[in-house]
């Protein structure tokens, strides 16, 4: 962020995530769906997240910011880890072979 600045990072995070939503529309074989909506998609939020958490930790905290930014970026990679095992434990996992079914 320090070397491309909150604007760059954010609008290319906003192109990425456009983009992979776009071409998810077009996904045929469950490898693409991973590869735009899983992993391009992914790495877009994460990249604004991220920006997002450091400029919060530096606007709002000056003693702790550093515990600040661990808690902000761990919390967000908590969440991510749990959303796929909640699904699983709520009985879902079949979405992905029903999106291709229908296609």
């Amino acid at each position: 962020m320090e070397r491309f600045g909150l604007r760059q990072v954010v609008s290319a995070g906003s192109l990425l995530i456009a983009a992979a939503a776009g071409l998810s529309g077009l996904a045929l074989a469950a490898w693409q769906l991973v590869l735009t909506w899983g992993m391009l998609i992914g790495l877009g939020t994460e990249s604004m997240a991220l920006v997002f958490a450091a400029t919060l930790a530096n606007a709002w905290f000056v003693k702790r910011r550093g515990l600040v930014m661990g808690v902000l970026t761990a919390g967000g990679a908590a969440g991510q880890a749990g959303v796929p095992a909640s699904g699983g434990l709520l009985g879902g996992g079949d979405e992905l072979e029903v999106c291709l079914a229908a296609d």
